[in-house]
C-alpha cells in the first residue's frame, strides 16, 4: 500500500528539519566565530566603560562599580572571564570578543527556544488550512527563514565587534517571547510566569530600558493567558520573580543616589539627544560636578575627581550630568522620531530587503486575504512588545543594535500571514530563497570588511606594550590630546590606556586645532597639562613638524610625551 501524501508530509519533514537545523546552527556558529576572530583586536568606547566596571566588581570596589548609566550584567560576565583567565595586554581584547561569541551562542539557544514554541502554532495552522487546500510555510521553511534572520540580524545589526550588552538583550527578548507563547498555549502556567519574571529581571540587568519594557511584556503575558481566576496569582509570580532578580540592584542604586531610581541612562540620553545639551557644557554652573577648563586656546579640560575608569567622563556620564534636568518637549521629539523612522526604513527596505521583499511577494499571492490577516493578528503577543520597543527608542535615540531582535521577530510575524494554495507553495517559495542568498552575500561582505580593519586594531596592544616599556604603570595619571567628537566616538582615546589601567585626567579635546598651533603655544599647553601632575600625554597621528619631544610607540601611529619625574622637594 502506497503512503498517502499526507503521511509523507508528516513523516518526511522530521528528518529534513533535524538536518536543516544542524546545518543552520553550523553556519551561524562558523560565521559568528569568523566575525569574532576578525574583530578580535577592535574596541569601542562603551566597551572600555564596561571593562572598567568589570574590574571594579571583580576587585570588590562596590562604590565605584555601581553605575546608573551602564547596566551590570555584561560587566559581570567580562569581569569573570578577565578575573579567572587574567589575559596579557595582547590578549585582553581578544578575550572580550571570545565573551561576545559565547553570548552569541547563548542568544542562539534562546532563539532556538523561541522557534520551538513559535513553529508548533504555525504547524497547527497548516493542518487547519489543508481542509481548504490552502497552506502556510512548512516547518523546515520556518527554520530556514528563522535562522537566516537571526544570523543576519545578530552579525549585521549588532555584530560581535561591538563590546556592548545588546546580544544579551536580544537573547532575553527571544526567550521572553517564547515564554509568552508557551503561556498562551497552556493558559495558566505559573512556572512559565515565574521564568518570565526571572528572564525579564536579567534583561533589566543587561540594559536599563528593559525595566519599562518588562511592564509591557508582563501585561502581554497576562493578556495572552486569557481571563482566569489565577490572573492575580500569575501576575504575582512574574512580579515577584522580576523583583527578586532586579530588586537588589535597584535598591543599591537608589541608596547610592539617595533617591529612587532604576537607572539614569534614559534621562541622560534624553537631555543630550532631545534637549541638545552638549556634553562639554558641563564646564558651566549647570552641573554639580563641572569639568575644569584649564585653558581656552587651545581648550584643555581637567576631570580628576575621585571617579574610577580609564576615561572618567564616559565611565560615569550620569555623575558629570548631575544638575542637568531632562525636559520633555514635543518640538524636540520631531528629530529623533524622524531619524528613527529613517533607520527602521533602512533596516526593512535595504538591509533586509530580501526578507521583507519575500514576504511582500508571498502576500501578493495570498489565496485568502481574510485568513492571512487573521493569522498575522494571532501573533500579537510577539509584535506588540516588539513595536513598543521600536516606539520607545524612537522618542530618544536608536541604533540598529538596539532593536535587532525586535526587527527579527517583526519580519517573522509578517511571514505568519502567508497563505497560498498548497499545491503551488513550492513554486511560490522562490521569494523565500532570495533573502537567504542576500543574507549570505551580506554576511560575507561584513566579514570581509572586518578582515580589512582588524589588523589596524592590533595597534592597541602594540602601543600599550611600548608605553609599558617607557615606564607607564597601572593607576598612573595621564593626559590626552584627541578629537573627542561627542556623539560620534567619544572616548576612543582610552583604547590604549585601558590595557595598562591608566587614568586619563586631563584632555585637549580638539587635536586638529592643537597641531595647527605654533610650537611655543603647544609647549605652553603641555606645561599646563604637566602641572596637573600627570606622568605622560598620549596622542595619535602627530604631524611630522610637531613630533619633537614625542616618542612613537613602536610602529603604531600613537605617540607619548613623558614628563621628567618631579622632585619631592
Amino acid at each position: 500500500m502506497n503512503p498517502s501524501p499526507a503521511d509523507s508530509v508528516e513523516c518526511h519533514p522530521a528528518c529534513v528539519c533535524w538536518t536543516l537545523r544542524i546545518c543552520c546552527w553550523s553556519v551561524a556558529l562558523v560565521l559568528g566565530a569568523a566575525q569574532a576572530w576578525c574583530a578580535r583586536f577592535t574596541m569601542n568606547p562603551d566597551g572600555v566603560s564596561y571593562l572598567d566596571i568589570a574590574d571594579a566588581y571583580w576587585q570588590g570596589d562596590w562604590g565605584q562599580a555601581l553605575n546608573a548609566y551602564w547596566s551590570p550584567l555584561y560587566s559581570w560576565i567580562l569581569g569573570f572571564l578577565l578575573g579567572v583567565f587574567k589575559p596579557s595586554i595582547r590578549h585582553e581584547y581578544p578575550m572580550v570578543h571570545l565573551a561576545n561569541y559565547l553570548i552569541f551562542v547563548a542568544a542562539l539557544v534562546c532563539f532556538e527556544y523561541f522557534l520551538l514554541t513559535f513553529i508548533p502554532e504555525r504547524k497547527q495552522q497548516v493542518r487547519e488550512l489543508r481542509i481548504s487546500e490552502d497552506s502556510g510555510l512548512e516547518e523546515w521553511q520556518w527554520y530556514l527563514l528563522g535562522y537566516g534572520l537571526f544570523t543576519s540580524s545578530s552579525l549585521i545589526l549588532i555584530g560581535l565587534h561591538t563590546v556592548t550588552p545588546d546580544l544579551c538583550v536580544a537573547g532575553v527578548v527571544y526567550l521572553a517571547s517564547g515564554l509568552i507563547l508557551r503561556i498562551r498555549a497552556s493558559h495558566d502556567n505559573a512556572t512559565a510566569f515565574l521564568f518570565l519574571g526571572i528572564v525579564l529581571g536579567f534583561g533589566y540587568l543587561s540594559k536599563t530600558v528593559m525595566f519599562p519594557l518588562a511592564v509591557i511584556y508582563i501585561g502581554v503575558a497576562i493578556a495572552a493567558a486569557r481571563p482566569s481566576t489565577k490572573v492575580l496569582h500569575n501576575a504575582a509570580c512574574v512580579a515577584v520573580a522580576f523583583f527578586a532578580v532586579a530588586g537588589p540592584f535597584v535598591l543599591a542604586l537608589s541608596h547610592q543616589k539617595k533617591r529612587w531610581t532604576f537607572g539614569d541612562s534614559g534621562s541622560s540620553s534624553y537631555a543630550h539627544y532631545v534637549n541638545h545639551i552638549g556634553y562639554w557644557s558641563g564646564g558651566s554652573s549647570m552641573v554639580n560636578y563641572p569639568v575644569v577648563r584649564l585653558a581656552t586656546s587651545p581648550p584643555i579640560y581637567a576631570f580628576d575627581e575621585p571617579r574610577a575608569g580609564t576615561f572618567p567622563p564616559w565611565y560615569d556620564p550620569v555623575h558629570w550630568d548631575e544638575g542637568i534636568t531632562a525636559i520633555p518637549t514635543l518640538q524636540g521629539e520631531a528629530e529623533p522620531i524622524i531619524s528613527a523612522l529613517a533607520l527602521y526604513a533602512i533596516c526593512f527596505l535595504i538591509l533586509f530587503a530580501g526578507f521583507t521583499g519575500g514576504a511582500f511577494l508571498l502576500w501578493l499571492q495570498s489565496s485568502n486575504w481574510r485568513a492571512s490577516i487573521l493569522s498575522l493578528a494571532k501573533t500579537w503577543p510577539i509584535f506588540i512588545p516588539a513595536l513598543s520597543t521600536l516606539a520607545l527608542y524612537s522618542l530618544v535615540y536608536v541604533e540598529t543594535r538596539y532593536v535587532a531582535a525586535q526587527l527579527t521577530l517583526l519580519i517573522l510575524t509578517l511571514y505568519s500571514g502567508v497563505i497560498v494554495r498548497a499545491h503551488q507553495l513550492g513554486g511560490r517559495l522562490v521569494p523565500l530563497a532570495i533573502p537567504c542568498a542576500i543574507g549570505v552575500v551580506a554576511l560575507t561582505s561584513v566579514l570581509a570588511w572586518h578582515y580589512r580593519v582588524a589588523p589596524s586594531g592590533a595597534e592597541y596592544p602594540k602601543a600599550a606594550e611600548a608605553l609599558y616599556e617607557l615606564g607607564a604603570r597601572p593607576d598612573d595619571k595621564m593626559g590626552l590630546i584627541w578629537n573627542e567628537n561627542w556623539n560620534a566616538g567619544a572616548g576612543q582615546g582610552a583604547f590604549v590606556p585601558r590595557l595598562l589601567r591608566l587614568k586619563i585626567v586631563v584632555e585637549a579635546p580638539d587635536a586638529d586645532a592643537f597641531w595647527k598651533l605654533d610650537a611655543s603655544t603647544q609647549h605652553h599647553a603641555l606645561e599646563i597639562i604637566r602641572k596637573t601632575g600627570v606622568k605622560l600625554v598620549l596622542a595619535r597621528q602627530i604631524p611630522l613638524e610637531s613630533q619633537i619631544g614625542w616618542q612613537r610607540l613602536g610602529t603604531t601611529e600613537y605617540f607619548a610625551y613623558l614628563f621628567a619625574k618631579q622632585s619631592s622637594s
